[in-house]
């Protein structure tokens, strides 16, 4: 998928971590997305135990001609996330349409109200997370597509900001009350109580993949990126360097030294891997935008 579309976000992978989703899989989901069972495609996807995905994804795309409701638009956000996955084991013109279904859903509407963020992510977290019973194979999935849903519009990189802080929360046992991203500061706290021997000891590696990857994401696209003036017209904040760039990164530094001397001694391509990708989507920033530290803004004015 990575090929098919250049983003502001780093789309490094890792072997053998890798997003899989089955018919049956997106079968199942779709059955349980209850404002959309009026449709009739929905109704083939019923009947039907294996429709052609080129059929399913162009009918989702012509629903989007009507005048759609928020629970509505919504599980059709969760649809384009799963056509992507889907798209993955077709050809290339299957990518590019469900591609273009993904970007037609993000741009439906203009839904950047903070309870409009909080209730489409949350939404698609839990219709996501019962594709897999494996919480962190659900985490991986999404973590696949929330790059082309960061470009696709304002509304979807809110979304995906949103979606990679539930995660990080979810590693940290971190409660949330509203899915809105706020700053890169409070998704922070959540990391920094975590010691780097926990997740080199106890965590396992697509675990610390998981953490590492959002994290970047994070930074990429909302600390270190010049392109979210929609965002901060909209009212959101947070979008500045944070005054503690120096400890984010000798923690992470630390985090990656270490993990180079555990899988040096293991000769784990993936861990030595995962070793590199903190050098390039973390370490490299943080190192070339650390010089002049200025403090963050506040987040938006909502609950944790």
């Amino acid at each position: 998928m990575s090929g098919i579309i250049m983003t502001e976000v780093p789309l490094t992978h890792l072997p053998e971590i890798k997003a899989e989703l089955k018919y049956d899989q997106f079968r199942n989901v779709l059955l349980r997305l209850k404002p959309l069972e009026h449709l009739d495609i929905y109704q083939e996807v019923q009947s039907e135990e294996n429709l052609d995905k080129h059929k399913i994804c162009e009918s989702f795309r012509k629903v989007l001609k009507s005048d759609l409701s928020l629970e509505e638009i919504t599980s059709l956000y969760t649809v384009s996330f799963l056509m992507l996955l889907l798209s993955e084991s077709q050809d290339v013109c299957q990518c590019h349409r469900s591609l273009d279904f993904l970007n037609e859903c993000f741009n439906y509407t203009d839904a950047l109200k903070p309870t409009m963020i909080h209730y489409a992510t949350g939404d698609l977290l839990e219709s996501c997370r019962t594709v897999s019973g494996e919480e962190e194979q659900y985490f991986v999935n999404i973590l696949e597509v929330i790059p082309h849903a960061m470009v696709s519009s304002e509304t979807g990189k809110m979304i995906s900001l949103g979606l990679l802080r539930a995660f990080i929360a979810d590693l940290t046992n971190t409660k949330i009350i509203l899915h809105v991203y706020r700053n890169i500061l409070e998704v922070w706290q959540m990391i920094k109580p975590i010691t780097v021997d926990t997740i080199l000891e106890v965590w396992p590696l697509r675990r610390s993949y998981i953490l590492i990857k959002s994290f970047a994401l994070l930074i990429t696209a909302a600390t270190f990126n010049l392109n979210n003036l929609g965002l901060r017209q909209a009212g959101y904040r947070g979008f500045e360097k944070p005054s503690n760039i120096t400890e984010i990164t000798d923690w992470f530094k630390n985090l990656k030294d270490k993990l180079n001397e555990k899988h040096k001694n293991t000769k784990s391509k993936v861990g030595q891997m995962l070793v590199r990708f903190i050098d390039s989507n973390i370490l490299s920033l943080l190192t070339e935008n650390g010089g002049n530290e200025v403090a963050s803004e506040g987040g938006t004015e909502t609950a944790a």
